[in-house]
């Protein structure tokens, strides 16, 4: 069981949100699946791939660039190649081969606007690639309907398994796979992106693509929804593609120890293996500094500088209205950037243009809009004494003000580095441990 060399691993995102054909409704969560799933896999601490070997095709109508996408990723790739596919998925009647639905796709005769899924397959075989991984998140059987990805088909399993990759779709060929009112992503790449970005509490250290399987399929069929199917050789299921950020190393007992002890009759207490923390660093993730948070906090102040003038105006002229008006032209901008958008992305807009990221800390997830509340009036316990909290990143481990040591929050940087792991098993390298071709 091992991560994937980076360096050599590529990654080909191709999905399908808008549709010409009116039989083919429109699939809105598609935009955000992508990017979502494309910041997982290219995540500087925990992505499998650098963001220069992602690329991600949306609603991209010209089979010949996808191609060329295709082929160069798959020529390109030595350790991991992995292709994902969100849409529609739809059938020739007469030979009932599978096509991914494209913008210009038609439901009636799909070979002539749509990717072939043998085209898709032959671009991958030819891949020299230690290990393949194909996601299909499409349907393969039944009809569209309001919120279906889904058109009939038979015997598709058998067209989908590729010799040495790895399979994983969706749904059964007589289901259809959901995209859930109020859900952002589609039902099961918003529970992988789950299990990726939050990890499996008491789950092994990394998650292979087949683990990922087996809770996908357990979690799934507990909310009644689609069971994905997979397909795959033993040496694809060992390879992980995502580290447990729920990870917990267990006690390990030190033999020498317990034999002493065993020998007096006395029971050794278990000595559990913790890993280090690294300064500047929180649970492998990379902090803001204190360089990075002061021009972002700045940023979010500059909206406020019209409403602040107007206040000035309207007390030195005593215009009550204009006084009001400044306050309003002050709060709401504050509240839509710190209280809305920061919870919704983890980023107002001074982490967004700094490429910093404010989680909590209970849950690695953003803040829900109270305690984002909360945050902000707890900054005033960095103003006293003589603005001091707002010093403390510059000498404290995890880079945090009073204010996030009293909300347990932490700002993250988005920033593509290679930090120091801190890891109990490290990650072998191509050279002495590299996996059989498949």
């Amino acid at each position: 069981m091992r991560l994937p060399d980076r360096q050599r691993s590529y990654a080909v995102l191709i999905g399908s949100g808008r549709y010409a054909d009116d039989k083919l409704p429109n699939l809105p969560a598609v935009r955000k699946t992508l990017g979502d799933l494309a910041a997982a896999l290219t995540d500087p601490v925990y992505g499998v791939v650098p963001k220069s070997h992602c690329t991600v095709l949306e609603n991209q109508g010209d089979i010949r660039l996808i191609g060329r996408s295709l082929r160069s990723a798959a020529t390109q790739a030595e350790d991991l190649l992995l292709v994902y596919f969100v849409g529609h998925g739809l059938v020739d009647g007469r030979r009932h081969q599978l096509y991914l639905g494209l913008p210009d796709s038609e439901w009636a005769e799909p070979e002539f606007n749509s990717l072939e899924y043998d085209k898709l397959r032959s671009s991958i075989l030819d891949s020299p690639a230690a290990t393949k991984i194909i996601i299909l998140d499409c349907c393969f059987s039944g009809r569209v309907v309001s919120e279906a990805m889904a058109d009939p088909i038979t015997e598709m399993v058998g067209q989908m398994e590729v010799d040495g990759t790895y399979v994983l779709a969706s749904a059964e060929r007589d289901q259809v796979a959901l995209v859930l009112p109020g859900e952002d992503h589609t039902a099961f790449t918003g529970r992988l992106l789950h299990l990726l970005r939050n990890g499996v509490p008491g789950g092994p250290e990394l998650l292979t693509i087949d683990y990922l399987y087996r809770q996908l399929a357990i979690k799934m069929k507990a909310e009644g929804l689609s069971q994905p199917q997979k397909r795959g050789t033993a040496t694809a299921d060992s390879l992980a593609l995502a580290e447990n950020r729920a990870f917990v190393a267990r006690p390990r007992e030190d033999p020498l120890d317990n034999g002493f002890l065993n020998d007096a009759g006395i029971a050794a207490a278990p000595r559990a293996e913790v890993r280090p923390e690294v300064r500047g660093y929180w649970r492998g993730r990379r902090l803001a500094s204190w360089g990075q948070r002061i021009p972002a906090s700045l940023i979010d102040v500059v909206p406020l500088v019209p409403g602040i003038a107007a206040i000035d105006v309207g007390n030195t002229h005593d215009w009550r209205a204009i006084t009001v008006l400044g306050w309003i032209a002050c709060i709401l901008p504050w509240l839509y950037n710190r209280w809305y958008r920061q919870t919704r992305t983890g980023q107002s807009w001074g982490k967004l243009v700094m490429r910093l990221k404010l989680v909590d800390m209970s849950d690695q997830e953003t803040l829900l809009w109270w305690k984002a509340g909360l945050r902000d009036w707890a900054h005033y316990l960095d103003l006293l004494p003589f603005w001091i909290g707002f010093f403390v990143p510059l000498f404290d481990r995890r880079r945090q003000t009073l204010a996030d040591k009293a909300m347990r929050t932490v700002v993250l940087s988005l920033w593509e580095v290679s930090p120091p792991r801190a890891r109990t098993s490290p990650r072998p390298s191509p050279v002495t441990e590299k996996s059989e071709p498949v």
